[in-house]
């Protein structure tokens, strides 16, 4: 038996007698438990779901593409924007840089449907749009470079279900009528991100061939997206566009931002709701040490005569500051355990509604239970130090 043996007996045997202090008193040790299983809990689940939204967020884009680009067009003042008789210009003049370019006019409209108030997005666009937000199609076919001025109208699956619950199922050829307006149904869209790259939500929205939308309200071209070829640099391609945009529009104001510049702020604006999520989390476990703490104390106070004998046959207060601390962590530790298990389904639950791929990672958990531990050794050793101050005498007479 080597010097360490008897140390490690004597941990074990304060180990023992700690679950044994902790199942004589369940009720207390239940209600010390839920502090530090919610608090465990909060800080597991606001963790993951916050990783899960990043990472969510961050597939969306690559889906897409990291070399989609979009470009937001301002006019100083109205009329002075650009043209559907622009459009050949433009393209011709972004070729160097860019493989595909598609414009958009969006109109909101405000109409009544089934007896409810409806908003949807009539958006004026070209046949490279498929191509460029990578959209599926439902039924029928999407608008071609021939439709040119005509009323057709691709719909997105969100207006699809809105007419169906108003009880008319539409369909390749079938007609809509919008704000006074008369559309010929050529395809259905399937269900597309909510936000596509540059804010624009196909699932709440007519797509439309742009020269008959630009012939119906008289807009001017709001944005443009566009594919960087391949093998160029996304930087240098930007920049070199702006000045293109600035040498041949002048008075047009064309704000280019690119998912790589999104990942990267977004990433910055996630790194902070975790860590806002994890310090919610992490108040709901401080107040579950505390709970601890105060069982603890309890606990002193009612084991004062069994205090007393020990010191007085010899145990240390070393000792009995050690026992009565392996009860706190003891007590966290299984809170702790219980708490990923609950913190976990919590992610699980918000994943499944959501939609999103389920994950917890292992730096998670970790974290999880190192914190519940250090909340019992934190919130453990006041009391063990206040029981380990215990006069035998005084115990003892009392």
């Amino acid at each position: 038996m080597t010097h360490r043996d008897p140390i490690l007996m004597s941990i074990w045997a304060n180990i023992l007698e700690a679950m044994r202090n902790l199942l004589a008193t369940k009720q207390r040790s239940i209600l010390a438990l839920i502090g530090i299983i919610i608090g465990t809990g909060s800080v597991v689940a606001m963790l993951s779901i916050g990783g899960m939204v990043r990472h969510e967020t961050l597939k969306r884009f690559e889906d897409m593409g990291t070399d989609l680009i979009s470009i937001r067009l301002r006019a100083p003042e109205p009329d002075q924007g650009l043209g559907v008789s622009d459009l050949a210009r433009v393209e011709q003049g972004l070729a160097p840089w860019f493989a595909v370019v598609t414009p958009s006019i969006e109109a909101g409209v405000w109409f009544e449907l089934g007896g409810q108030e409806q908003f949807f997005t009539q958006l004026g666009s070209t046949a490279n749009m498929q191509a460029l937000y990578r959209l599926e199609l439902a039924a029928g076919r999407f608008i071609s470079p021939f439709d040119h001025y005509q009323r057709f109208a691709v719909v997105g699956q969100q207006v699809a279900n809105a007419y169906a619950d108003a009880g008319q199922l539409l369909a390749p050829g079938s007609t809509l009528a919008i704000d006074g307006r008369i559309y010929s149904v050529i395809g259905l869209l399937e269900r597309a991100p909510e936000d596509l790259f540059g804010g624009t939500d196909v699932n709440h929205s007519l797509i439309i061939p742009i020269g008959a939308l630009s012939r119906l309200d008289g807009g001017e071209i709001d944005s443009l997206a566009a594919r960087i070829k391949p093998g160029l640099a996304h930087q240098a391609s930007i920049e070199q566009a702006g000045q293109w945009f600035a040498q041949h529009f002048p008075g047009l104001d064309a704000e280019f931002s690119s998912p790589e510049q999104m990942i990267a702020q977004m990433q910055q604006q996630l790194r902070l709701l975790t860590l806002m999520l994890g310090a919610i989390g992490s108040i709901s476990l401080v107040v579950g040490g505390v709970g601890v703490m105060n069982i603890m104390l309890v606990s002193v106070t009612e084991r004062r005569r069994e205090i007393g004998v020990r010191l007085a046959i010899g145990a240390r207060r070393r000792d009995v500051r050690r026992q009565f601390l392996i009860e706190a962590v003891i007590l966290a530790l299984i809170g702790g355990l219980l708490g990923l298990v609950l913190g976990a389904l919590a992610a699980w639950v918000v994943a499944y509604f959501a939609g999103w791929g389920f994950f917890v990672t292992l730096p998670v958990l970790l974290l999880g239970f190192g914190v519940s531990a250090a909340i019992g050794v934190f919130f453990g050793f006041y009391p063990a130090v206040q029981a380990s101050k215990v006069d035998p005498i005084i115990a003892l007479r009392s």
